[in-house]
């Protein structure tokens, strides 16, 4: 029946902690793009096996 439930509350809190982390004043912007875009390999290899 298409995707499961914990893969998507997976994905959900994953991107959940990206966002607030990313929104952090103390963090650079060059750390904040590294996180982000490492979340979104993360997201990609999560998501193409499904």
């Amino acid at each position: 029946m298409g995707t499961s439930f914990i893969p998507l509350c997976a994905i959900i809190a994953v991107l959940i902690i990206a966002f607030l982390f990313a929104s952090l004043p103390q963090v650079s912007h060059k750390m904040r793009y590294r996180v982000l875009y490492a979340i979104a390999i993360i997201m990609l290899f999560a998501v193409i096996p499904y």
